[in-house]
């Protein structure tokens, strides 16, 4: 839900958004059809592909999302902000593996 709820604006495609959260295809497909009869998503055919994205008109929107960026979107804008050019190459590659790993070490509560 974060990347749909803090990204408004952008559409993705259910096997995105589900290789994205790491969850099986088929389950996610289901919960986002539902999502969308409840109307929290929008659902639109573009050819033979089905791409979700919030639902702006929702009476709940904006409290889903204001919940989560002061949860998991906090983490996720810091990821997008400091990920390095893709024409870094292999640098780049190597930066992102650091990034993620003080993103884990920053937000997950040490056990």
């Amino acid at each position: 839900m974060g990347l749909l709820f803090l990204r408004p604006d952008e559409s993705f495609h259910g096997r995105e958004i589900a290789r994205r959260a790491g969850f099986p295809a088929g389950t996610l497909t289901r919960e986002l059809k539902r999502l969308a009869e409840a109307g929290l998503l929008q659902r639109e055919a573009r050819g033979n592909q089905i791409l979700y994205r919030a639902n702006r008109a929702s009476p709940v929107f904006d409290e889903i999302a204001s919940i989560l960026r002061k949860t998991s979107g906090f983490a996720d804008e810091l990821k997008r902000a400091l990920e390095p050019p893709s024409c870094w190459g292999r640098q780049a590659a190597e930066l992102r593996v650091r990034i993620r790993s003080l993103t884990v070490a920053l937000f997950v509560p040490a056990s």
